[in-house]
């Protein structure tokens, strides 16, 4: 299945919700000229813990408007995980290479001890040895929600985000504030409203840089023009 979220819906949803928190009609952070200089990044899915359905796509849709905050549309592609399903996902094999990024969602028996210590919730491998993948501990994650922190599929969705982010920027990519924090404090995995968990302004501007030098000419001219309108 091919699922795009487009950056305008979300923005609508977004706005939905400051409305609700605020009670005044919350006032569009975009004009219609950076919503044209969107890019777009497709994501190659493959869940390996045959999540719930719903909770999957409520994972999807909170990453997909983390991304939206930085302009960035997201197209999810689900993607087989056995050679005998295979025949089911023809979209995910019609992806071109060159312009998709693959996560995959791990239960517990697939996340090896050796790589990453017990309190980590994704991780992404080194581009450099030819696989770049982003992972993401999906029964870690269930396990710490709930209580005072998120329920699961806004966790997932961060944490989604954040190895995606870190999939296009590079693992070493860490930073001390924003979605790309090393180490989340009991805020960022909780469930308040008036903490956001989102990519920074300089974080936003290297995430359309990176992208529209992978991009085509036209994405790279529209990007640059919205890089342009924010300086």
């Amino acid at each position: 299945m091919n699922r795009t979220v487009s950056f305008v819906k979300f923005a609508a949803v977004l706005a939905a919700i400051a409305t609700t928190i605020s009670g005044s009609p919350a006032q569009a952070k975009n004009s219609p000229a950076s919503e044209r200089s969107a890019l777009t990044i497709t994501v190659k899915i493959y869940d390996y813990t045959r999540a719930d359905r719903k909770s999957l796509l409520k994972a999807e849709n909170q990453a997909a408007a983390i991304f939206a905050s930085a302009n960035v549309n997201v197209n999810w592609v689900d993607c087989p995980t056995s050679h005998a399903v295979a025949s089911e996902y023809p979209n995910c094999t019609a992806v071109e290479e060159a312009q998709r990024y693959t996560l995959t969602l791990l239960p517990n028996k697939m996340v090896t001890s050796a790589s990453k210590s017990q309190d980590s919730l994704g991780s992404v491998s080194d581009c450099s040895t030819g696989t770049c993948t982003a992972s993401v501990y999906y029964e870690r994650i269930a396990a710490a929600a709930g209580g005072n922190n998120a329920p699961a599929a806004v966790l997932v969705g961060r944490v989604m985000a954040r190895e995606i982010g870190q999939l296009i920027l590079g693992a070493n990519s860490d930073s001390r504030s924003g979605i790309l924090k090393a180490a989340w404090s009991t805020d960022d995995l909780g469930w308040d409203p008036s903490h956001t968990m989102a990519f920074t302004v300089e974080q936003t501007h290297r995430l359309k840089t990176r992208l529209a030098a992978e991009q085509p000419l036209e994405a790279q001219t529209r990007a640059t023009a919205g890089l342009s309108g924010q300086e």
